[in-house]
């Protein structure tokens, strides 16, 4: 059985790299946060009431920040 603790463990390196992503507990499972700016606050949240449902936003948002990290270095500046 997943457990929220195996899901933050698999995403450390990623949620250490991703200074966009935060992951807040709550009392319903775990709030996923993108934040574009600090000032301007969250502009996507999620609230992932299952550790399943954790891993998917996690892995999305991970593999979201790696097409952009492609993507750049392939713009000819």
């Amino acid at each position: 059985m997943l457990t929220y603790k195996q899901v933050l463990n698999e995403f450390e390196a990623y949620l250490a790299e991703d200074d966009m992503c935060q992951v807040q507990s709550s009392d319903d499972g775990y709030i996923v946060m993108l934040i574009e700016d600090v000032a301007a606050g969250p502009f996507e949240s999620i609230l992932c009431q299952t550790p399943e449902k954790l891993r998917e936003v996690l892995l999305e948002y991970q593999q979201n920040l790696t097409a952009y990290e492609i993507s750049i270095k392939d713009t000819p500046f």
